[in-house]
């Protein structure tokens, strides 16, 4: 549907304001997701946020749970694009290994609300929305094979030990994620996430350098 003279086939003015309205929207619930849990958002506070009326945003969507998992999808993928960008195809596979894991954590650290909301809340979408939670599984273990395939890259060429990549990838998986889980409550990683990173590649250096030495990340 295109506005009397639009003839660029594009999105009409309308179809372009409902797409930045919904974009607000969404931002409006990511502000509150700083306050509170998802569980305890209302539509109404969305709407105040957002300065839209109630009856408006439901214009936009058709409930709370369908704004946050946009919301969900479209940072998670924000995060797998990111990913993709820092691991490459070519070049040096344990400098774009710390390439991914410093991009990871920087990441985390500028959107601290978002992170410690879907690690707190996203179990509740499981039963109203598996079609969601299958779609981030599928692109987890997309992001997973990716990291396996540079451990893979980085034994053969011996900057790691030769041990299993897929041991490699999920031990840097649990170091990732069990320090960002520890460090949301700390005042210190959020002030200084890259430390935090830095120090997740040592632990993984040491524990996999090649002849007990550890090379550089």
């Amino acid at each position: 549907m295109t506005t009397l003279g639009d003839t660029s086939g594009g999105p009409s003015r309308r179809e372009r304001e409902q797409a930045q309205h919904r974009r607000e929207a969404r931002q409006a619930a990511e502000r509150l997701l700083a306050k509170k849990s998802f569980r305890d958002i209302t539509v109404q506070e969305i709407a105040r946020e957002a300065e839209f009326s109630v009856g408006y945003l439901y214009k936009l969507y058709p409930g709370k749970e369908d704004i946050f998992a946009e919301v969900i999808r479209r940072r998670h993928r924000q995060l797998v694009e990111l990913i993709e960008a820092q691991a490459g195809e070519g070049g040096d596979p344990l400098d774009a290994l710390a390439r991914v894991v410093r991009a990871i954590f920087a990441w985390m650290g500028e959107n601290l609300a978002y992170t410690s909301s879907s690690l707190r809340d996203l179990h509740l979408f499981a039963q109203s929305r598996p079609e969601l939670v299958d779609e981030l599984r599928r692109s987890d273990r997309a992001m997973h094979e990716r990291i396996t395939r540079l451990a893979a890259r980085a034994i053969d060429h011996r900057q790691l030990a030769a041990q299993s990549p897929e041991l490699i990838a999920r031990t840097l998986r649990a170091l990732t994620w069990g320090f960002i889980k520890e460090g949301l409550m700390d005042e210190e990683y959020r002030s200084d996430h890259g430390a935090v990173a830095e120090h997740v590649l040592q632990v993984l250096r040491r524990a996999f350098a090649p002849g007990g030495d550890s090379p550089d990340c």
